[in-house]
């Protein structure tokens, strides 16, 4: 958890060639913090880092263990299964 993790604005390509860019609330950013932290306050641009790094399915295959986010998180799955 005390893990750091980078927090600043990115830009991922989807698979229908479309630019996401994942914001945090008020659109503020925070540089390296520790993994806890990004927890603690929901950092999106950190956790679609993240996921990025340890790969898409590793994440979405560990959320839909996890209840009760399980349901959702598949949904979020099949639309968004083709980022790259």
């Amino acid at each position: 958890m005390l893990t750091l993790v980078d927090d600043s604005p990115l830009q991922v390509k989807t698979h229908e060639n479309q630019l996401w860019e994942p914001q945090n609330h008020n659109d503020e950013y925070h540089g390296q913090v520790p993994l806890y932290s990004a927890l603690e306050h929901s950092y999106n641009a950190s956790f679609v880092r993240l996921g990025l790094t340890l790969g898409p399915d590793s994440v979405f295959d560990t959320l839909h263990r996890s209840e009760p986010y399980g349901v959702c998180w598949m949904r979020i799955k099949s639309r968004y299964s083709g980022i790259r």
